[in-house]
């Protein structure tokens, strides 16, 4: 469900990123950990921020924070469940993309900075 103006509606580039990173950060603050259930709607904005305003620093900065969360956020799960003793099916291919945004994210948020 789309919560803010599509690309089909004169929405001003930047402020549909800003909105796009509000929303992201909403979800991010909502809960107190990150979750399955809001990793990917969380990341959704994040991304329409930056497919929004391409040139926007800020937009990446933030998208490539979101995906070393979410790094972060899979291995402590592992690191959990390792300990529990519980075997767990390796997120590794899935984890290398988020890595791989993070890095990428990084670098355009770094080459577009101020």
């Amino acid at each position: 469900k789309e919560l803010i103006a599509t690309k089909g509606d004169q929405m001003e580039p930047r402020l549909h990123a800003a909105c796009n990173m509000t929303l992201g950060n909403w979800l991010r603050d909502s809960s107190e950990s990150l979750s399955e259930d809001v990793i990917p709607l969380m990341l959704l904005h994040y991304k329409k921020a930056t497919e929004s305003c391409p040139k926007l620093y800020k937009a990446w900065h933030i998208w490539a924070l979101a995906n070393f969360d979410v790094v972060s956020h899979h291995e402590m799960v592992e690191k959990r469940a390792k300990k529990a003793g519980l075997h767990t099916q390796s997120n590794s291919a899935k984890v290398a993309d988020y890595v791989i945004a993070s890095i990428k994210g990084f670098f355009r948020s770094i080459a577009l900075a101020p």
